[in-house]
C-alpha cells in the first residue's frame, strides 16, 4: 500500500494511493481442498480543499478490484466428497466517485453532505450484493440564539442487489433486490450552562 498528496497550498491539495490486497481462503473445493486465496489491487486519486474560508471538500474517484472469488463448481455432484464445493476464479470490480462537504455555512449555521456513486459488478454479471449505486447524506445544524437551535438530517441509499440468484439454479437467474429508501431525522435543542435538553423526531419519511 502506498500514497502520496501534494499541496499547492493550504487550501487545495490533491493525493493518490494504490494497494493490492491479499486474504487466505477458508473455503473448500468438491474434494474438500482450501481454494487459492483472494487477492485484490486498487487505487484512488484525488483532492481535498477549503472554500471561502469556511467549507472543506474531499472529491476522489477510486477503482477497486477483487479476484479469486469463490463461485460455486457446476461440475459438483452428490457422490462428491464435498457437494458443495466451490470453484475459484471469479473476479468482482467497483469503481465509483465520492464528495465530502463539512463546516460552517454562517456563524450559526453548520452541516456535513456526502454523496456517492458506485459502478460494482462481478463476472456473473450482477451487481455486487449490498452495494447501492447511489447514496447520499445530509445533517445541518442551526443555532438559533445562545439557548435554542435546531437540527435536520436525512440518508438516502439506492436500490441495491441482496441476492444474485435465490434458487442457485443458473438457467433461471431470479435475483432479489433491495428498494431505495430515503430517511429524515430532525431535533430541536436547548442549552443552558451545564443542562441539556433535546427533542427528536426520528424516520420522518421512507420509501
Amino acid at each position: 500500500q502506498a500514497g502520496a498528496r501534494y499541496e499547492f497550498s493550504d487550501a487545495f491539495s490533491v493525493f493518490a494511493s494504490y494497494s493490492e490486497s491479499f486474504a487466505p481462503s477458508s473455503n473448500l473445493d468438491q474434494f474438500n481442498e482450501l481454494l487459492p486465496p483472494e487477492s485484490g489491487e486498487g487505487y484512488e486519486v484525488g483532492a481535498k480543499g477549503v472554500v471561502f474560508d469556511r467549507l472543506a471538500y474531499a472529491v476522489s474517484y477510486f477503482d477497486i478490484t477483487q479476484n479469486n472469488i469463490p463461485r460455486l463448481d457446476p461440475n459438483n455432484l452428490p457422490s462428491s466428497p464435498n457437494p458443495f464445493g466451490q470453484i475459484p476464479g471469479g473476479r468482482e470490480t467497483a469503481r465509483g466517485a465520492d464528495l465530502d462537504v463539512s463546516g460552517d455555512i454562517t456563524d450559526r449555521w453548520s452541516m456535513i453532505f456526502s454523496v456517492g456513486y458506485v459502478d460494482g459488478e462481478g463476472d456473473d454479471g450482477f451487481r455486487l450484493p449490498n452495494v447501492a449505486e447511489f447514496t447520499s447524506a445530509l445533517f445541518t445544524r442551526y443555532q438559533l440564539d445562545e439557548n435554542w437551535g435546531v437540527s435536520l438530517g436525512y440518508e438516502f441509499v439506492g436500490q441495491r442487489l441482496a441476492q444474485a440468484d435465490l434458487d442457485g439454479d443458473p438457467a433461471t437467474l431470479d435475483p432479489l433486490e433491495v428498494d431505495s429508501h430515503f430517511v429524515a431525522n430532525a431535533a430541536v435543542y436547548y442549552r443552558r450552562d451545564r443542562f441539556e435538553a433535546q427533542l427528536n423526531v426520528s424516520r420522518i419519511s421512507s420509501m
